[in-house]
């Protein structure tokens, strides 16, 4: 993950920690919050179980209005193309794809 937000050149974002908070006192774990923190990024804790529907989805997304989204924990981050109109980051193509949507309608802009 860390390589994924230096590449994107990421900075005073917000980390939103999802998991069991015992993972958090691996080395790892503290190394990338130290990190990240060092780099500006706001924290939120956050306990979920599970894994979140496409409509929690949408609905986080919606709420927080993200500039970018990255996709982690995900064997398909290319499904977040099109449920929003915030441009996606994806580790597996290195690019960012803009919602398709999106890009129609800033095409008829004047």
């Amino acid at each position: 993950m860390r390589m994924d937000i230096e590449k994107a050149e990421l900075h005073n974002g917000l980390f939103i920690y999802s998991m069991w908070c015992g993972y958090r006192a691996s080395d790892y774990q503290k190394k990338f919050e130290a990190y990240l923190k060092q780099a500006g990024f706001d924290e939120n804790e956050c306990h979920t179980s599970g894994h979140a529907t496409v409509s929690d989805i949408r609905r986080v997304i919606t709420e927080l209005k993200p500039k970018l989204i990255i996709p982690i924990h995900t064997m398909a981050p290319d499904l977040f193309i099109g449920i929003s109109e915030y441009y996606i980051s994806t580790s597996m193509n290195d690019k960012l794809i803009p919602n398709p949507t999106l890009e129609r309608r800033n095409r008829h802009r004047c």
